[in-house]
């Protein structure tokens, strides 16, 4: 997860960088950086002058522009920065990220950093990596990051003479951040072999067509403060193979608006089609949308809604990761204790202390720092004691939802309160008495942030009998997430019924429900 937030790190700075220009372009130079670690299943290259502009302005810009949540915006104003200025400040001046093929799907990107005179290797090693099993390593008098694999492959691997990366780079254009789709010669005939014509679902047509269409592609952007503007350039391998290519990409984008999937996440895709067609002259095409011409700001129109659509289904995949972290600690919590935890912790008088989360801590996946945490709570007071109070701040990742932008300290993972239901009683519920069976039983539900309460707090949330979907469903994802007592993890569409969803929430009630009750 660590290097995917790398990758992450590296495509913000990449848009970044994007609105401002390089003091200095040199195509030439810039291929000679990279070729030690280029070989013929290199498939992508990217690059990123970091002196070339000033982060501290333009990332914060870049996050607004993206919408992103608040964990996520704070990761990048502070993180982030943070990790380009240790980067700059260690000598780092280049920076570029390689996919390979033989490194896809599990670890298709590697970072490569060249070593200047004035850079200094360990910090900059430190900086770039993502975790202890994914090391950087000093190679070729660089800075290699990514994971174990893929370094261990950079090492053995022979590199191989791409002359097309230096004119990639020349088309690409004098700034800060270029991006460069280079399949070598071996790799585009081994594509026309195995796959000679495309998939009708795609509009069909010879392969030889884009193998030959797409010789390399070169894409430069522009963004604030400057003028906005993107320009990508194919070189494809004649006159006659370029307009080949945009005949059969005008083919592929006419397959695609026919697709109900496509038109669902881009409600205008004839308009985007129609934007990103390029024009052919000689055996080039290109794409130029700028202020000037009005395709930029189109462009971003056009973009938005489905970029902030992927953005919620990344929130929710990692919301749901959370809850599966939390399902398997109750779990671990049951083995342990033969229950699962009390909805509260109670002092003598009955009084409510501190709530289950708390408790959970020592079965989390985050192991020690779980355990640790616990043991620094006063556990005969109450969470809002001047002691425990001091904790709230701490509270774990894990508690927080990326579909929320509730307080720090709080979250939206509660426990529903209803009759008959897990946590419904003040007495911890043993698994026996959960007649109902584990997967059709809620445990957990992910609630709205109007009912986001301290994670620490013995608060969680009060089904409403006659409206029992009220503050669970999330208005970004329409549909409610829930932990079930089994430790999967559900999402349930917002047109589930009163009856279905009581059902749901209840252990022992003998409720029998259809897969169509639930949405």
């Amino acid at each position: 997860m660590r290097l995917l937030r790398t990758a992450s790190c590296f495509a913000l700075i990449l848009m970044a960088a994007a609105g401002t220009r390089a003091q200095e372009f040199d195509p030439a130079r810039l291929a000679a950086a990279v070729a030690p670690f280029v070989d013929a299943q290199t498939v992508v290259v990217a690059h990123v002058d970091l002196r070339s502009f000033d982060a501290a302005s333009v990332v914060p810009r870049i996050a607004e522009v993206m919408r992103l949540s608040d964990a996520d915006r704070q990761w990048a104003h502070k993180d982030l920065l943070e990790g380009i200025k240790r980067l700059k400040d260690a000598g780092a001046r280049d920076v570029f990220a390689l996919v390979n093929v033989a490194d896809v799907p599990k670890a298709p990107v590697v970072i490569v950093v060249p070593l200047g005179p004035d850079a200094n290797a360990d910090a900059i090693a430190e900086g770039l990596r993502p975790g202890s099993d994914q090391p950087a390593v000093r190679l070729n008098n660089a800075i290699v990051a990514g994971f174990a694999p893929a370094i261990e492959r950079t090492k053995s691997m022979r590199p191989a003479a791409r002359p097309e990366i230096a004119a990639a780079f020349q088309a690409a254009g004098n700034g800060a951040a270029q991006l460069l789709f280079v399949p070598s010669t071996d790799a585009r005939r081994a594509v026309e072999e195995t796959l000679p014509s495309l998939p009708a679902e795609v509009g069909g047509g010879p392969t030889k067509a884009f193998t030959q269409g797409i010789v390399w592609a070169a894409a430069s952007a522009q963004l604030p403060p400057k003028k906005l503007s993107l320009r990508v350039v194919i070189q494809s391998a004649n006159a006659e193979a370029a307009r080949a290519f945009e005949h059969e990409l005008s083919a592929l984008f006419a397959a695609l608006g026919r697709e109900p999937s496509v038109r669902e996440l881009v409600p205008k895709f004839d308009e985007l089609a129609k934007l990103l067609a390029p024009k052919v002259s000689g055996d080039r095409l290109t794409v130029d949308l700028n202020e000037e011409n009005g395709g930029a700001a189109a462009l971003g129109s056009l973009l938005l809604p489905p970029v902030q659509a992927a953005q919620t289904a990344s929130r929710r995949a990692r919301s749901t990761n959370n809850l599966k972290q939390l399902g398997l600690a109750m779990h671990n919590y049951l083995s342990s204790q033969r229950t699962f935890p009390p909805r509260s912790s109670y002092a003598a008088d009955g009084k409510p202390l501190l709530s289950w989360r708390v408790h959970l801590l020592p079965y989390l996946e985050s192991g020690d720092a779980g355990a640790t945490l616990y043991k620094e709570f006063k556990l005969d007071e109450p969470w809002d004691s001047e002691h425990n109070r001091k904790l709230i701040e701490r509270m774990p990742a894990v508690y927080r939802s990326p579909l929320s932008s509730a307080a720090a300290g709080k979250t939206t993972y509660v426990a529903p309160v209803y009759p008959a239901a897990i946590f419904g009683a003040k007495e911890p519920l043993q698994i026996k008495q959960v007649t109902d069976g584990l997967s059709n039983t809620i445990m957990l539900v992910e609630a709205d942030d109007d009912h986001a309460v301290v994670w620490t707090k013995p608060d969680d949330i009060q089904i409403d009998a006659a409206n029992p979907a009220k503050g669970l469903v999330n208005g970004r994802t329409h549909g409610l997430l829930v932990l079930i007592a089994d430790g999967s993890v559900r999402f349930i569409g917002e047109r589930i019924g009163q009856r279905a969803l009581k059902a749901l929430l209840t252990a022992d009630q003998g409720e029998v429900l259809d897969a169509k009750d639930v949405p």
